[in-house]
């Protein structure tokens, strides 16, 4: 967890090293007496080497909120899974009757969408598939006044996730996955899913398509799934082919998921 410290006028100060024993308490040592605005952002790593998760290089008393940016590292035309990213913001007043303690509480700004992709008949191919996920978000904006959207988490304690502002680029995932048992098994890690920004997916054997490009809205808004009311977003579905241009699409129930949620079958 890394905690980004930037005064009253938006510029970068400083990073404020957290205690591993304790990463979501956070103290202010060494702090004038101010306005400041701490941004986290976490399991981003202190290295952006081994990590699909990118920030602006910040520079001390140089760089603004408006110039501060997390995208996604690519590879050749397409991206790898992200981690399992959090963000969240606080606006703080320091003063000598005031603790300087803050206490995180970080909202996802990560998606997973699990796949299962399956034969009416068996498949006509062994081996490895490739499946493509496109249209998804490249980059955020991690400046909080930029943040579009905010949920209520705890009504009770008043506690409520703010998510950053998806920037206009989009990009595309991909995963090979071996065949066993008749069945493709995956998951994809992106940036959040918009309701107006949701992915369409495609089965692959090499260059030949398995299925023609599946648009996802389409049954999202059958299954009543709107990711701009879902702090935690985590789809599961299964493709059923007949062949490349019969397949249907519904929910997939895995019996060891606690968090199903109903819905119905559709064709593409």
């Amino acid at each position: 967890m890394r905690h980004f410290l930037f005064n009253a006028e938006g510029i970068y100060e400083r990073e404020i090293p957290s205690n591993p024993k304790d990463p979501q308490n956070l103290r202010l040592i060494g702090t004038e007496d101010t306005k400041y605005t701490i941004v986290t952002v976490g399991n981003l790593g202190d290295d952006p080497i081994g990590k699909n998760a990118i920030i602006t290089t910040l520079k001390p008393h140089e760089t603004t909120l408006k110039d501060f940016r997390l995208w996604l590292y690519e590879t050749k035309d397409y991206r790898r899974n992200t981690e399992e990213l959090f963000w969240n913001f606080k606006e703080i007043e320091l003063k000598e009757t005031n603790p300087p303690h803050y206490i995180c509480d970080l909202a996802n700004i990560h998606c997973h969408l699990f796949f299962q992709v399956t034969w009416v008949d068996a498949p006509a191919y062994d081996g490895t598939y490739r499946v493509d996920l496109t249209g998804l978000t490249e980059s955020y904006s991690l400046d909080p006044m930029q943040s579009p959207l905010t949920l209520e988490i705890y009504k009770q304690n008043n506690v409520v996730h703010n998510f950053p502002l998806h920037e206009p680029a989009l990009t595309n995932h991909r995963q090979e996955v071996n065949l066993f048992n008749h069945t493709l098994s995956g998951e994809f890690i992106t940036l959040r899913y918009r309701a107006d920004r949701i992915p369409t997916i495609q089965v692959f054997y090499g260059d030949e398509e398995i299925t023609m490009p599946i648009d996802l809205s389409k049954a999202f808004a059958q299954w009543g799934w709107n990711p701009d009311t879902r702090a935690e977003q985590i789809y599961r579905i299964e493709i059923v082919i007949k062949d490349k241009n019969n397949v249907t699409l519904r929910p997939w129930f895995d019996a060891t998921i606690n968090d199903w949620v109903n819905g119905g079958s559709i064709s593409m």
